[in-house]
């Protein structure tokens, strides 16, 4: 249980790293609307991903495997149980940044003077902590899925 909150906290202490990093060093720059639509369009793409990559775990036989595992670090809770929990954690994450990219978006399409946002601007500040998760939770469930595909293939051998 310990070891929960201490994960938590170094993941939480490393977002407030990654938006004051964000503020200080990059903070004179502006982000233009194109490279948001072009951020919408990368998070939607991994949400697809993760959508197919899910789906390509349920037809695995070793799912079936994974239930029968209870996870070390939480002995209430078997593989199976972890894995979609991974997944369920991506899959909100790319989901709620689409959503702030949107609207981040509208934002400055509607209410700016320019098509571009500050990153200055305290609207802004989740634009690097979120681009870092999705990246932190793509790794992820890929290198997941590529266990998961080789252990497949073990087993169907």
């Amino acid at each position: 249980m310990i070891n929960k909150y201490w994960k938590l906290s170094l993941i939480t202490l490393a977002l407030i790293a990654v938006v004051l990093v964000q503020r200080f060093a990059f903070g004179s720059y502006n982000i233009s609307v194109d490279v948001i639509s072009d951020l919408i369009v990368f998070l939607s793409i991994m949400f697809g991903f993760c959508a197919t990559s899910l789906a390509i775990f349920s037809t695995s036989k070793y799912m079936g495997a994974l239930y029968k595992v209870q996870d070390i670090s939480n002995n209430s809770r078997t593989l199976l149980h972890t894995l979609i929990g991974k997944y369920k954690l991506g899959l909100n994450c790319s989901l709620i940044s689409v959503l702030y990219f949107l609207f981040l978006e509208v934002f400055a399409l509607n209410f700016g003077t320019t098509q571009s946002v500050s990153l200055l601007n305290p609207l802004s500040l989740g634009i690097f902590p979120l681009v870092v998760l999705n990246f932190y939770f793509g790794f992820t469930l890929m290198s997941t899925l590529t266990k998961v595909v080789i252990k497949e293939g073990m087993l169907n051998s």
